[in-house]
């Protein structure tokens, strides 16, 4: 089974949706992935999901888990096959982290989605614009499936 871990700065709002997101279009399709979330900082160790990220997830009839955010561990970089980062500030706090070992496949998440003109999801945390973070993650699950699967990679 393929393991995928979503990374944000916080981990209480871009990476939890996603989660959400990839495992719902997982149950869809009916493909076994293993989905994780984390974040780069420790500001928000210990706390659940942003209450505006479980209303979201609520409204869309999206199942989220119910876990207090981490940080991300260089060890998750060699047990994920997949480490998708919110933005390129993530990004490049994971190549840090990683160094010189070796680390399962990292990108943003939006690298998956070359249609779109955003290379990066912003903080909905900073902007409020939950929806907004919310389509544009939706957009790049779909993305990383499509590809995953027309690369024989997911099944």
């Amino acid at each position: 089974m393929k393991k995928v871990l979503f990374v944000s700065s916080g981990g209480i709002c871009r990476a939890p949706i996603a989660e959400a997101v990839l495992n719902e279009i997982c149950k869809n399709e009916g493909i076994n992935v293993d989905v994780d979330s984390a974040a780069t900082s420790d500001w928000h160790i210990g706390d659940f999901p942003h209450e505006d990220t479980v209303e979201l997830l609520a409204k869309k009839k999206i199942a989220l888990k119910e876990k207090e955010s981490r940080k991300v561990e260089a060890e998750d970089l060699e047990d994920f096959d997949y480490i998708l980062a919110m933005d390129a500030e993530t990004l490049g706090e994971l190549h840090r982290l990683a160094g010189m070992r070796e680390a399962g496949m990292m990108a943003r998440l939006l690298d998956f989605a070359e249609d779109l003109k955003e290379d990066d999801i912003p903080d909905p945390y900073i902007t409020g614009e939950f929806d907004k973070a919310f389509d544009l993650i939706t957009v790049g699950c779909e993305h990383f499936i499509r590809k995953m699967k027309k690369n024989r990679l997911l099944r």
